[in-house]
């Protein structure tokens, strides 16, 4: 039920909406001189956001049980709450969990993004925070990770790492490997299919083996060997992408769900807390064997050095959490990205000729292969929107949102809005690359409606990474195959921050409350503002203290912090990029920052990425069967490659996850595992109601179970790494520009380094993944944009703006989180209420990029929208520039972000190179939960040579 005064302000803004889907410039206009001339008397509290009715002790959760109107809906929840509330939405606490405010407008979601400080708080990984600060012992100046980490310990390792991480020449190094990964892949699908040429398994788990082959590369410098197939289930590869979708799975209980994992050692805590350790160890080990194998190969030039590499000579504690954090954020999120691309390429037959056209051209530039995974990640983004922890106080839209609120902006929301996105339902790839004057050109969307790799200083910093990867990939798969679909639709899913809420949440809160909402804490939940729009997010974002909160995670971060007991815990000082906050976080972003956002860092990777793609197009192609379908499990097996990519990233060495005989109990297998059980975890701990900060849960105990799996694979793969980097060092001296990741970061500090290394190992695998599959997705629902997109790649464009498009477009369908997240730090006037400081806020970046006044044919993958002329009215820059935000925004955004765009672009590229890829039967259904978006089995892809 909705108050008289959130009746009155609900039909205020829902005039202001309409009249903005007609004159969405002059609504944004009207919008923010609203909010500056409000007088402090007319500024309301962050607490009037409109938001579910709210009772005592239990909060808004009785709307989440059995009669309320929101249970059973969580598919519904982010569009519901708009149409209600409008484009600020209040959720509140409890349960261990803060509040959080949805920002569903753009404008307010950037300027709110825009005014944080130079240290943007991005909560979240709470949970894998306190197992290294407690259970790792880990220092609270050493870095836990850009994930995890925030503050000062963030700052210095993003500084440290931005010079490596975000250097194109240090990426386009791992383009030939990674191509090389993909025509593994592209072998494996082939091996894999039945007579039917359908795959014969997890095809998710065969690209989870794609995106950990392909992110080994660019984190460890090496293959991991995913592709093996005779590799064990014990082998530290099977092991490690196990145990990632464990710490995913952990994480989302713990950080994401309501839990009180902080006050109580919950079950689920307990079993985060392993399956952290195991992670740990695993990315241990490989970072390990990869420093050991560069210390044998000393003496090589510095342009050669892998990621890994120039991140030991910086600080050896900085490469290994660069490392981690790419073995760890890698893998599901390419290979989940593959899979939606995959998916819509099949589905929309007419865009996947396009695009293999475009690649069979073999043109550098692949513009249309970028639309399609742009247009993939719009539609199935890896995460639902942008989430910040305020860092000083903001007025937006009329409220006052304080210091360290939860602030998530609903960019997932945002990119299914006709306003945003014209025929936003549709995949069209054309919207980015049409002319500016045509009206689907994507920048008629507000430019923060579709960020799939967050945004600002904490955007993700394998962004072109994952791109590489994406497209090299998606090539090979559309040079290789014809993708078709059949049988009812995958299930898709964004991010769920509390209440087991999946897609639909920020399109019920904004269609039932308007832009801004107020869902109350409960059961260990703080109360969660949500903001719809753009314009007053930003400004909140932008306003925030110089080192923003990102909430979430909060069971990792226990479990790091606390639970994780070791003499030689990594996370004694800092937890890393994701859990930490403050200035554990800002010092460590500072270190890692110069390596991981450096160009040439990245760009160096581009040949040892393309081999994993390579390999990765041969792993498809041995898996398929007589239909050309995977006879495996099409996300294991992106998860796989994302792996080996993100292995290749964050250790400087191969992880082999593509060995055609990798067993199930391998370290990559294992790794996997956890990471996705992780997310899971994390979900149901942090994001929605739970008593795990109160008493140890059941999932609790899994959760901390799962953290310390994870954990161990993490140490295990990153030890391994540094211990073949020793072994190299007398017969393979680098110069700086040869030197990896890794190496860098092991230079300049070791601690950082291995959390680094393992942070890449956590959160590069599953959302790599996602985004690689629902980039194929994508390109197999449309034909037409797949015919482009090869065209681009066999026409050798080095620019591959096509293939860019098109990552960029599936990440604004299906961005890898639902949004951007933020705890204030600082008071804050929202569209009329006042926001106090520590209050969750979430731009709900997914559902405005679903906007038709943001981008028109919202609901189409058009990749034309972001490269068509600025006239065009696809033009993405007609929308909000804080709807799209993938890769979250400011100072924490994703540090990865340029190793995923590779990891995504060299494995994209490699499969569209290799196969027509076609969807068969109808499209998925997005109903599963996590707090990265995943499409869900059956993948129904198909992969015919070309």
């Amino acid at each position: 039920m909705i108050t008289d005064i959130q009746h009155r302000m609900y039909r205020v803004t829902r005039i202001l909406v309409n009249k903005g889907a007609l004159k969405r410039q002059q609504f944004i206009r009207n919008t923010s001189i609203r909010c500056i001339n409000k007088s402090e008397d007319q500024i309301k509290a962050w607490y009037e956001i409109p938001g579910p009715l709210s009772l005592p002790v239990i909060g808004q959760l009785l709307h989440f049980l059995p009669g309320g109107w929101l249970y059973k809906r969580p598919m519904e929840l982010q569009e519901l709450l708009y149409k209600n509330y409008g484009p600020i939405v209040r959720l509140d606490g409890n349960w261990g969990f803060d509040p959080i405010i949805f920002l569903y407008d753009p404008e307010a979601a950037i300027n709110l993004f825009r005014n944080e400080d130079p240290l943007p708080n991005r909560p979240g990984f709470d949970s894998i925070m306190y197992y290294r600060k407690k259970y790792y012992n880990e220092s609270d100046d050493d870095p836990s990770g850009l994930i995890i980490d925030n503050g000062e310990c963030w700052k210095k390792m993003r500084h440290s790492v931005n010079p490596v991480m975000l250097h194109i020449k240090t990426i386009k190094q791992y383009a030939n490997i990674m191509a090389e990964v993909a025509e593994d892949m592209i072998k494996k699908i082939k091996q894999l299919r039945n007579n039917k040429n359908q795959l014969e398994g997890n095809i998710f788990t065969e690209l989870n083996l794609w995106a950990l082959e392909s992110v080994g590369v660019v984190a460890l410098g090496r293959r991991l060997n995913c592709f093996d197939p005779n590799l064990p289930n014990e082998s530290p590869v099977k092991k490690l992408i196990n145990v990632i979708h464990d710490v995913l799975n952990a994480t989302e209980k713990l950080d994401f769900q309501p839990s009180i994992w902080k006050y109580i050692a919950t079950p689920d805590f307990k079993k985060g807390m392993k399956i952290y350790e195991e992670h740990l160890k695993l990315n241990e080990f490989f970072i390990d064997k990869a420093i050991e194998q560069f210390r044998l190969k000393e003496g090589s030039n510095n342009k050669d050095k892998s990621i890994l590499e120039k991140l030991l000579e910086i600080d050896r504690k900085v490469a290994v959490a660069m490392a981690n954090d790419m073995m760890f954020a890698g893998v599901d999120t390419t290979a989940a990205t593959v899979l939606g691309l995959l998916y819509l390429l099949a589905i929309n037959k007419k865009k996947q000729s396009k695009l293999r056209k475009e690649v069979l051209s073999q043109q550098e530039k692949r513009p249309y292969l970028k639309a399609c995974i742009k247009e993939s990640l719009r539609l199935f983004p890896i995460l639902s929107g942008n989430f910040r922890r305020t860092t000083k106080d903001h007025d937006i839209l009329g409220y006052r949102i304080p210091k360290n609120m939860n602030v998530v902006i609903g960019n997932q929301h945002l990119c299914m809005m006709e306003e945003e996105f014209p025929r936003p339902t549709e995949f069209i790839p054309e919207r980015w690359i049409v002319d500016r004057c045509h009206p689907l050109h994507y920048r008629n969307a507000h430019p923060f409606s579709y960020t799939p790799f967050g945004f600002g200083v904490r955007s993700c910093i394998g962004r072109r990474i994952a791109e590489l990867e994406l497209e090299t990939f998606i090539g090979k798969i559309m040079e290789n195959f014809e993708i078709e679909w059949f049988g009812p639709s995958p299930k898709r899913t964004r991010a769920s921050l509390l209440y087991n809420r999946k897609v639909e949440l920020a399109e019920i809160l904004y269609k039932n409350y308007g832009s801004i909402v107020r869902l109350e804490g409960g059961i260990g939940m703080s109360p969660i503002i949500f903001l719809y729009d753009p314009e007053v997010a930003l400004n909140i974002f932008r306003n925030e203290n110089e080192m923003p909160v990102r909430p979430g995670f909060d069971a990792l971060e226990y479990f790091r912090k606390s639970y994780y007991k070791r003499e030689d815990n990594p996370w004694e000082k800092t937890t890393g990029l994701i859990t930490e906050h403050g200035e554990p976080w800002k010092k460590f972003r500072s270190t890692v920052n110069p390596v991981l956002l450096q160009p040439r860092n990245i760009i160096m990777y581009t040949n040892a990425l393309n081999e994993v793609a390579e390999d990765m197009v041969n792993r498809i192609r041995s898996k398929r069967n007589e239909n050309n379908m995977l006879n495996a499990k099409f996300n294991t097996e992106m998860t796989l490659w994302a792996l080996e990519a993100i292995g290749v990233v964050a250790l400087g060495s191969r992880l082999n996850c593509l060995d055609p005989n990798l067993p199930r109990d391998s370290p990559a297998i294992r790794l996997i595992n956890a990471i996705h059980y992780v997310f899971v975890l994390v979900e149901k701990l942090d994001f929605e109601p739970s008593l795990w900060k109160y008493f140890s849960t059941p999932i609790f105990k899994a959760a901390m179970k799962c953290f310390d799996e994870h954990t161990k694979l993490s140490d295990y793969l990153v030890q391994e790494a540094i211990d073949q980097l020793k072994k190299n060092e007398s017969n393979d001296i680098k110069s700086d520009k040869e030197k990896g990741i890794l190496v860098k970061l092991l230079e300049i500090d070791h601690r950082v380094a291995v959390i680094m290394a393992s942070d890449m190992l956590f959160a590069a695998i599953d959302t790599t993944a996602n985004t690689s599959i629902a980039t194929l997705l994508h390109l197999a629902q449309n034909p037409e944009k797949q015919i482009k997109l090869r065209d681009e790649i066999r026409s050798k464009d080095e620019k591959k703006q096509y293939l860019k498009a098109c990552i960029k477009e599936s990440l604004r369908l299906i961005p890898v989180v639902g949004g951007n997240f933020r705890r204030t730090t600082k008071e804050h006037n929202a569209m009329g209420y006042r926001i106090p400081k520590d209050m969750f806020v979430m731009f709900a970046n997914q559902y405005l990029c679903s906007w038709e006044q943001q981008f028109p044919r919202a609901k189409e993958f058009i990749p034309e929208r972001w490269i068509v002329n600025k006239s065009d009215p696809l033009y993405y820059g007609q929308a909000h520039p804080f709807v799209y935000s993938p890769f979250g925004f400011g100072s924490r955004s994703c540090i990865g972000k340029r190793i995923a765009e590779l990891e995504m672009e060299t494995v994209i590229t490699k499969i569209i190179e290799n196969f027509q890829v076609e969807w068969v039967g109808p499209p998925p259904v997005p109903t599963r939960t996590s707090i990265v978006n995943h499409l869900i089995k059956p993948y129904n892809f198909k992969f015919k040579d070309i």
